[in-house]
């Protein structure tokens, strides 16, 4: 039987070397392939067979030049011009490569599909024969685990000839290899699938570190405080002062801290030693079973898990925020005095200081009234430095060169907060 061209008819072993050879001298393969590209710049665009020989996949489906260049002959594409003798072969200068725009990797791109479900010993030709079936496609690439892997992962990508293929193939219902459904998409659609599954991953894998890195805080934090030293109370009066509640608290145990925004209807109180229950049980019988301040019985109880936790983070965050306030405020100062060191190791700077140039703080009066609360602030740094390092595990803590109470007022616009040592 005579095929289009006046030729019998092509067996199926020249259409597997008709598809190879034209998939060599093709729009996808030839501009990557360099080896190639040589071989045409010798003999205007000509390669001899012997040359087309040294590609494996050629060679083993024929090494006869012969029946090679009647296979080509027979093809209908027009693509690959056999010379007379039957010895090179070219692709046709009628038939010139496209240039490489980005119209028309564009173009590419929206011609790609991936299909994936494919078992892992799948070959290349029967993928071809499998795709060849569904439309006319200008190249398939079988995707690998690695590079130094190379079992086949049991998807694809393949370019069809032109949209209205693509859209054929994509269009079929249920599409199956081996009983097996496939699952197919475009290319864009797939790595926009794997950008996002990608993000997820890393959302999931930043989640979980930041999970185990709280988690590890909280150990630390736990070894840190004085559990079951803070009580909540709800339901206090509009005119209550921080004074109300330190004042009824310290008549049952000893308060070392009430966190109070004055207006608010609710505050938190920490004890020493962790006896925030003693002290509310204390209360409570002394109240006949209520807990009274302002006319206002109050809602009470003792901070537990995470909301305990919450509460030391923040007093430890508020305790750093304040010493770091205090060595820039320092810093500031030196700066605006304008302190230096001598050349001479044996004397001091201009301002006055001790020897490595820093000026000595102010001694403050306890009676000047005048002091501006940060000046207070300032002066009872030390005191605020033993507090973060020794509170957390033992409240209250005295100081060994302060025996009386000192208190820490912090203020703000929107309350007060109090703390004796």
């Amino acid at each position: 039987m005579a095929g289009e061209n006046g030729q019998s008819e092509v067996t199926a072993l020249e259409k597997r070397i008709i598809r190879q050879v034209e998939y060599y001298f093709g729009d996808m393969n030839l501009p990557k392939d360099k080896f190639l590209q040589e071989k045409i710049k010798e003999d205007d665009g000509w390669v001899s067979m012997d040359v087309m020989l040294n590609f494996n996949r050629l060679k083993c489906l024929s090494d006869d030049k012969d029946a090679i260049c009647t296979a080509l002959r027979k093809s209908s594409t027009g693509l690959i011009e056999v010379d007379e003798t039957s010895t090179k072969i070219r692709r046709s200068p009628l038939k010139p490569l496209p240039d490489n725009t980005k119209e028309r990797k564009d173009d590419i791109q929206a011609r790609s599909v991936y299909v994936k479900g494919f078992p892992q010993d799948s070959t290349l030709d029967s993928l071809l024969e499998f795709f060849e079936k569904h439309g006319k496609i200008d190249n398939l690439f079988m995707r690998r685990k690695a590079k130094n892997d190379k079992t086949f992962k049991g998807s694809v990508m393949v370019v069809f000839s032109n949209r209205d293929e693509e859209d054929k193939f994509l269009a079929i219902q249920d599409l199956q290899y081996n009983d097996v459904s496939l699952i197919k998409m475009t290319k864009e659609e797939y790595f926009k699938k794997k950008s996002e599954e990608i993000k997820q991953r890393k959302l999931g894998n930043d989640t979980l570190k930041a999970q185990e890195k709280k988690a590890e805080e909280d150990k630390t934090l736990q070894e840190k405080i004085t559990k079951g030293a803070v009580l909540f109370m709800k339901g206090l009066p509009a005119e209550t002062k921080l004074e109300d509640i330190k004042g009824f608290f310290e008549k049952f145990g000893k308060v070392a801290w009430v966190e109070f925004n004055q207006g608010e209807d609710k505050a938190l109180v920490r004890f020493g030693e962790g006896n925030a229950q003693s002290v509310r049980e204390k209360a409570l019988e002394a109240g006949e079973g209520k807990i009274v301040i302002k006319e206002a019985e109050l809602e009470t109880r003792i901070l537990e898990g995470e909301e305990e936790l919450e509460y030391w983070r923040k007093m430890f965050r508020d305790l750093a925020e304040r010493s770091n306030r205090r060595r820039n405020q320092q810093s500031q100062s030196r700066k605006r005095k304008g302190g230096f060191k001598s050349r001479k190791g044996n004397e001091k700077g201009s301002h006055g200081g001790d020897e490595d140039g820093e000026p000595k703080p102010k001694a403050m009066k306890k009676d000047d009234k005048s002091l501006s609360v940060q000046a207070e602030a300032e002066s009872c740094e030390p005191q605020a430095m033993e507090v973060k390092t020794e509170d957390a595990k033992n409240t209250p803590v005295k100081s060994e060169k302060h025996e009386k109470s000192a208190v820490e007022i912090k203020t703000g616009t929107d309350g007060v907060k109090q703390e004796n040592d």
